[in-house]
């Protein structure tokens, strides 16, 4: 997607004149990717068992789902990442047997560290399906300077940072035009499916979608009985505001471009 004017008066009228038109219609043949979720079983405070994982991914399928990237926490200190391979190789092997027809990827869900980068260079933290993408999260309450300076060390680094569920941070709430001013920086956003279905976090999304201020979505989903794997519901509302091609940008061709280590 293309890149805003960083910050300018200019650049937001710009963003708040395109206008757009209602789909005219909801293609649910649209393969659709889930970029971000805890379905990987017994790793971290998602998936409990192989069972819910596979219950998970039977939802996903309903759901319009083909590709999935499984984004398990990375918690310095508390994450096991051999464990982290085990299950993944053990999913896909019981995925295979019973041929369910999706497609999954390993990665990690980064919770911002200062010594991140040597998790990564080390390989014990893992980017996006071995791409130089990271998802990262940081505590809700976040200064703007300091996760600025986070995203610049990981930029410096050669990494591509995405900033996961970016409707959470008070700091970019505050002030839209700071998330252009990251996108500008080479920062992707990506958001909860979920988010686009409550009230106090549609509004925000939904103009955001209009800006080309989100590039990935993903449902967050961590079991069945709790946060499940939904992304349909969330998809009618995003047809509402995107046009066909915008649609297939955001579901589509941002995330082959991520798997193919492309800039989107």
């Amino acid at each position: 997607m293309a890149k805003k004017e960083k910050g300018s008066f200019f650049g937001f009228l710009q963003r708040k004149s395109k206008k757009r038109k209602k789909a005219e219609f909801v293609d649910w043949n649209l393969p659709v990717w889930d970029m971000h979720c805890h379905i990987l079983p017994e790793v971290d405070d998602g998936s409990r068992s192989l069972e819910d994982s596979l219950e998970m991914i039977q939802v996903e399928i309903a759901e319009g789902v083909t590709d999935i990237m499984l984004t398990p926490h990375y918690i310095m200190g508390k994450t096991d990442s051999d464990l982290i391979q085990a299950q993944y190789k053990k999913l896909q092997e019981e995925i295979k047997k019973q041929n369910y027809p999706v497609r999954l990827y390993l990665g990690n869900e980064l919770f911002y560290h200062s010594d991140i980068l040597e998790e990564l260079q080390s390989g014990r933290a893992l980017t996006l399906a071995g791409t130089a993408y990271v998802l990262v999260e940081f505590s809700i309450g976040i200064s703007y300077q300091r996760m600025k300076r986070a995203f610049q060390e990981l930029l410096m680094a050669g990494y591509r940072p995405i900033l996961a569920h970016l409707e959470r941070f008070e700091c970019l709430l505050d002030d839209r035009e700071r998330i252009f001013e990251l996108i500008d920086m080479g920062v992707l956003m990506q958001a909860n499916t979920n988010s686009f279905l409550r009230d106090e976090t549609r509004r925000f999304l939904v103009s955001l979608l209009e800006e080309e201020g989100i590039h990935l979505i993903g449902t967050d989903s961590h079991r069945p009985d709790w946060r499940p794997p939904k992304m349909r519901k969330a998809l009618e509302v995003i047809y509402e505001h995107l046009e066909k091609e915008e649609m297939i940008s955001l579901l589509i061709e941002n995330p082959e471009h991520l798997r193919k280590n492309e800039y989107l």
